[in-house]
């Protein structure tokens, strides 16, 4: 069974319905990819043409490529630590998966600067930390914990409230 028949619904609902796989996505957008779900949404199920949810716009190929690239902000960040941003929030959020397990996260570019986050310390206020891989994580609220859920819950309509949460957050 395709784990990805969600994602390709969403695209039928509210894309082209048209698949651009991408065979070796490390290459494409210089993100190591280890987890499978992620290569595999990249290879068989990422849209040819971005498009709008009710919540996000599910990004396209080359979207993905400028979230990511040199001054996007805060992608550029964000790839550095393995996050890719697959879609994007009216109110300016990422909507990224890990390149490593295929978490989905949202990104607020507000608590993110090239050298510092805002994340929770050990009373759970938010505190001004060093720029790390786990204080970044700590940082991202976690959406889903992977990537096929993540577009199953977009397509059920599940997923509008949650994002409109963290985007107004």
């Amino acid at each position: 069974m395709d784990g990805f028949a969600e994602a390709k619904k969403a695209h039928e609902k509210w894309g082209d319905g048209a698949i651009n796989g991408c065979a070796n996505v490390t290459d494409e957008i210089g993100v190591e990819i280890e987890s499978d779900d992620v290569r595999s949404y990249f290879s068989s199920a990422l849209p040819r043409e971005s498009y709008f949810t009710g919540a996000v716009s599910v990004h396209d190929l080359e979207q993905i490529k400028a979230e990511i690239g040199t001054g996007a902000w805060p992608g550029e960040i964000l790839a550095r630590f393995g996050l890719v941003p697959i879609g994007g929030t009216i109110g300016g959020g990422q909507v990224c998966v890990s390149g490593k397990d295929g978490k989905v996260r949202f990104a607020d570019s507000s608590y993110i600067s090239d050298r510092w986050v805002m994340a929770p310390d050990e009373s759970g206020k938010l505190a001004t930390k060093e720029l790390t891989e786990e204080n970044l994580l700590s940082a991202l609220p976690l959406v889903s914990e992977d990537l096929v859920a993540f577009f199953s819950d977009l397509v059920e309509g599940e997923m509008n409230a949650k994002l409109d949460e963290l985007d107004e957050g």
